[in-house]
């Protein structure tokens, strides 16, 4: 829902639309919060299990996290793999990473730094997260691809330069919606 159309009939017919309850509480803060600053990203909860999250100037519903799902904390260049929060997928690249190389998954803990191919500079996933425009939630959960200490890939975002082979594959992060 965009922010400028956050009147209290217009979220409530939004939660409606998505099957949602809608608390007079929660519809106020919503209300509330679609007028704070661009740069902020509030979360409300309007049911059990969900919440109204803002990111620029849209409005989203988002499911609660599930932390008791298992998560694989390996993977093989080139083998699709589910994950609890989506798929990590990879598709043959002219440069790309090479076929069959054990990575490691981990996620964010905030600092990484990568050298993207094709760049000179190291840039932070941060950065790379805010350029393709990544909502915070789903930051979280974006797998980061290590071999021992190493970030070698951002899936979708960002391939180490100097891990980088011709004829590769390249991760692709498919979040679940």
């Amino acid at each position: 829902m965009p922010v400028d159309e956050a009147t209290d009939r217009g979220i409530e017919a939004w939660l409606l639309a998505a099957g949602l309850p809608t608390p007079s509480k929660a519809v106020a803060e919503i209300r509330r919060q679609s007028a704070a600053a661009e740069d902020r990203n509030p979360r409300i909860r309007v049911a059990p299990g969900t919440c109204a999250c803002r990111y620029e100037d849209l409005w989203h519903i988002v499911a609660d996290r599930d932390e008791s799902a298992p998560k694989p904390d390996g993977a093989v260049v080139g083998d699709d793999i589910a994950l609890p929060d989506g798929l990590l997928h990879w598709q043959p690249a002219e440069s790309g990473l090479p076929p069959g190389r054990s990575l490691s998954i981990r996620r964010r803990r905030g600092g990484e730094r990568i050298r993207p191919l094709g760049r000179g500079r190291t840039k932070t996933v941060k950065a790379l997260f805010q350029e393709a425009h990544i909502p915070p939630w789903r930051r979280a959960d974006w797998p980061l691809l290590y071999e021992e200490e190493e970030l070698l890939a951002v899936p979708g975002l960002a391939l180490a330069a100097e891990a980088v082979v011709a004829n590769g594959c390249e991760p692709l992060w498919l979040p679940r919606q």
